[in-house]
């Protein structure tokens, strides 16, 4: 999926003293080239907060103004390149879009308009909650609600730090769960979970949770596993054990969950640390 950009360079002056430099007002336009309906179910429509350029080699750093247009100085006969990102009011540290031009030269005797194509992608790991309907059931990319489950899912890699995204989606599914009378809660991946069906003490834990966010259960039995609802370096640690165990710990056995860590060791099935590949998941069910 891309769109392309036309940046047009109009020059509104000509050379100051004797300086190899030429004023130019740079507008943008952006032509998009795909199917609208298919793009927008996947990135819906942004509200943009600002279309950033940069004008390389070191140029200018510049944001566009709202008829995306720019007045910049460029130097003449050197090689040129433009570089777009654009940025949104739902993450505004994050880019949404980005592109790059191929190099073009403005000369003394360039004309007044030159066209410069930038080809438009969107960025792989912008954050979008994609959201369908099918059979009355709500799915978006990270969380599924149902009438009977509330799930988080996320995706991990061997030795590569959790990314500030999944640690937020982390931070927001433990912040936004609710006692809403959940019979059982299971942890694991898709192929391997393990699941604690004491109503009481799941209500328990989610209450004391919403009233402490650092609050701490260690060590409770629930189905033949111990279980943990911890504080690991100041995020959110659940684990289940076929012993007891404490929190922050590196395991050979077991489920751990830490998806918001500050480095590579975010848990996993089967080993507390430096865990293969795998989708980490947890189900709260009626």
């Amino acid at each position: 999926m891309f769109a392309r950009m036309v940046v047009c360079l109009i020059g509104i002056a000509f050379l100051t003293s004797c300086e190899d430099i030429r004023k130019e007002e740079l507008t943008v336009s952006l032509d998009y080239q795909h199917t609208p309906r298919k793009y927008q179910r996947e990135y819906p429509e942004a509200n943009y907060l600002r279309h950033n350029i940069v004008v390389n080699p070191h140029v200018i750093d510049i944001d566009l103004d709202s008829n995306m247009s720019a007045r910049v100085n460029v130097p003449l006969d050197v090689d040129l390149s433009v570089d777009y990102k654009s940025f949104t009011t739902n993450y505004p540290d994050i880019y949404y879009e980005y592109g790059s031009s191929d190099p073009f030269v403005v000369t003394y005797h360039s004309p007044s308009t030159v066209n410069v194509g930038i080809r438009i992608s969107v960025n792989p790991n912008y954050p979008v909650e994609e959201t369908e309907t099918i059979d009355n059931t709500t799915i978006d990319n990270e969380t599924v609600v149902t009438t009977d489950n509330l799930t988080w899912s996320d995706n991990f890699t061997y030795y590569v730090s959790p990314t500030q995204e999944q640690k937020i989606r982390w931070a927001e599914f433990i912040d936004n769960m609710t006692n809403d009378n959940w019979t059982s809660i299971s942890i694991g991946n898709p192929d391997n979970m393990t699941t604690c069906d004491n109503a009481t003490l799941l209500s328990n834990v989610v209450e004391e949770t919403k009233e402490n966010a650092t609050y701490e259960l260690l060590k409770q039995s629930c189905n033949g596993m111990y279980w943990n609802w911890a504080i690991c370096w100041n995020t959110r640690e659940i684990g289940a054990y076929s012993t007891p165990q404490n929190d922050c710990k590196c395991t050979n056995s077991g489920y751990t969950l830490r998806p918001a860590f500050h480095n590579r060791n975010w848990g996993g099935v089967g080993k507390g640390c430096n865990s293969d590949n795998q989708t980490l998941q947890v189900i709260l069910q009626k």
